[in-house]
């Protein structure tokens, strides 16, 4: 399997993706519109589709969704991402995402030989989120904890569950920890677009919001909730881009930005929330599996914290002076621990 390398503070780490497609696009001329009806009824033929799938192969999938998005006329263009999801891109230029690149599954406890503490080296912002936006299929009591550890630390915790509306109002935040899905997908440009899931499941007239009109979002679907029965269920959601956040987050000096997505070490994410305040910026660097994530935000609020409740610490251990010890000294004591290919930076 693959094993987590170092972490590294203020890395804006350079990603070379390469994107299989097919279909027309580009830029120039008249975009046409796509209006709300035929939005909903592709969006309901590509969830029915995507059922019809044995999802025993998340690459396979991937590939067979890019194929039938571009059968269908309402698309310009479609293929696949690097961890094998679907992309699709509406002829008016929106962008569509769908996922399949966080693996769910029982969370084991993360154990290790030095537990590392860390209290020093934050802001003084009394202000911090911890947001999980997703659904039931993944797990909901970490977030929870994270925010318990925050409140206890002295920050004022601004309740939340990672909505669209809440999203425009970021601000002031000592610490911003967002558990969620991520993925990325090509414009028209050819620029490689992140988006970051809320928690707010689409309807048609948010296509009328003005940040989904000028391009600041993303149609992403990907398994969230399970139904009547428990068999999970395939949702479509907005998801937030690079712009937005440029446009409508704002952090305190000495702040910490933790976006626990698949994929949201991607540059343009980091150097947004920089660009808003932010002093690190933590993402993963590829898909990750819902154990990873959870077991690595968990002992890392635990250790920043000083709470020492997860993966109880040890008469070996040490302490770190700062946050950029403990980022580095996670990674290289836990590699071995982890199953996830991706990097955590």
């Amino acid at each position: 399997g693959g094993r987590m390398k170092r972490l590294r503070p203020f890395a804006v780490i350079m990603l070379a993706f390469v994107f299989a497609g097919c279909g027309g696009g580009g830029s120039g001329g008249a975009s046409p519109a796509v209006s709300k009806s035929v939005r909903s009824a592709t969006f309901s033929a590509v969830k029915a589709q995507f059922a019809t799938l044995p999802h025993t192969d998340p690459i396979a999938d991937g590939k067979a969704m890019a194929a039938f998005l571009a059968s269908r006329k309402e698309f310009e263009a479609s293929g696949t991402s690097p961890d094998g999801s679907a992309w699709g891109r509406f002829t008016d230029g929106r962008l569509f995402l769908v996922l399949e690149n966080r693996a769910a599954g029982p969370a084991a406890m993360l154990r290790t030989a030095k537990p590392l503490a860390v209290t020093s080296g934050l802001t003084n912002s009394i202000t911090a989120h911890a947001l999980n936006s997703m659904g039931t299929v993944f797990r909901q009591d970490y977030p929870v904890t994270i925010a318990k550890w925050l409140g206890g630390a002295g920050y004022a915790m601004v309740p939340g569950q990672g909505s669209y509306p809440e999203m425009f109002n970021v601000s002031g935040d000592g610490v911003f920890y967002m558990d969620a899905h991520g993925g990325v997908g090509p414009r028209r440009n050819g620029k490689i677009q992140f988006a970051l899931w809320t928690s707010t499941p689409w309807v048609p007239d948010l296509d009328d919001d003005p940040d989904v009109v000028a391009g600041d979002t993303v149609y992403m679907q990907c398994v969230n909730d399970r139904d009547s029965v428990g068999d999970p269920t395939e949702d479509i959601h907005l998801g937030i881009t690079p712009d937005f956040v440029r446009k409508h987050w704002h952090f305190a000096a000495n702040s910490l930005v933790y976006l626990d997505a698949c994929e949201s070490a991607d540059p343009d994410m980091v150097a947004a929330c920089i660009s808003v305040g932010a002093s690190v910026v933590a993402g993963w660097s590829d898909s990750v599996p819902d154990v990873d994530a959870s077991n690595t935000a968990q002992f890392f609020f635990d250790r920043l914290t000083a709470q020492h409740s997860f993966s109880p610490i040890t008469p070996d251990s040490f302490p770190p002076q700062n946050l950029s010890e403990t980022l580095a000294l996670r990674s290289e004591e836990h590699t071995s621990e982890l199953q996830s290919p991706c990097n955590l930076v």
